[in-house]
């Protein structure tokens, strides 16, 4: 199969690649080529096509998207995500959080639609809790960024396209976010159980990919149905505003 994946130097997106190298074509969509040729040879991946795109750059995307158009995929896998700063928030972070988890992954699969057979988007617990984040008296910035983002992708790609499956890999211990700073800010060892390594997050999701049972776990996973039942946002308008970044 050729499967392209988003964000393949992260931590969730390093063990897609690991799990997934072997008997596929693999579509690696990458921003650090460091980062990247570390991984290629750590895993020895030898059939792959590498193309390099910057999330926050307009420009960048569209010449990505143009690659990736003269390749058939079967499926895709939108692995990238952006938590706003621990130290620090300000326009460029903001910027930065919608630009990869909501206007990249809308451009790219509205542009890819028509030629890919199986979506995913990784998901989050924003799913579940980014209402009530939003509706917090005095909620942290990067906290409401990321689940307002999230939440507006997921609506939006609902009304997209229906070969797609949302996949919450819940709290994933990686370089998007400080786990322990997170579970001490809660105050809460309950979280602690939850928290899983990458490798153990995607583990569904590559079996859903390996076994082709697609339909058998749709039902499992979050589905369009109850996406499309948050009601978050105006989809046809938000729409044309991403759109026209890239005209």
């Amino acid at each position: 199969m050729n499967i392209c994946i988003t964000g393949v130097t992260g931590g969730i997106g390093q063990s897609l690649v690991k799990s997934l190298c072997k008997n596929n074509y693999l579509i690696l969509i990458y921003r650090n080529k460091t980062k990247l040729d570390k991984i290629i040879k750590k895993f020895k991946i030898e059939n792959y096509k590498a193309i390099y795109c910057d999330a926050n750059d307009v420009n960048s995307i569209k010449k990505a998207i143009i690659e990736i158009k003269d390749i058939e995929i079967d499926i895709l896998i939108y692995g990238a995500g952006v938590l706003a700063s621990n130290t620090e928030i300000n326009e460029n972070n903001i910027c930065s959080t919608y630009m990869v988890n909501l206007v990249f992954p809308i451009y790219l699969i509205n542009s890819l639609k028509e030629n890919i057979n199986h979506i995913f988007y990784i998901s989050s617990l924003t799913y579940k809790y980014g209402k009530l984040i939003k509706s917090l008296e005095n909620p942290r910035p990067k906290f409401f960024c990321y689940s307002d983002s999230k939440l507006n992708a997921m609506h939006l790609l609902s009304s997209l396209v229906d070969n797609i499956i949302f996949y919450d890999p819940f709290i994933v211990d990686t370089d998007i976010i400080n786990i322990n700073r997170f579970v001490d800010s809660l105050s809460n060892k309950f979280f602690k159980p939850f928290i899983y390594d990458a490798k153990t997050s995607i583990r569904r999701l590559v079996l859903i990919v390996k076994y082709n049972k697609f339909k058998t776990y749709n039902k499992k996973l979050v589905s369009n149905k109850k996406v499309k039942e948050l009601n978050y946002i105006n989809n046809e308008n938000l729409l044309k505003e991403i759109l026209k970044l890239f005209k």
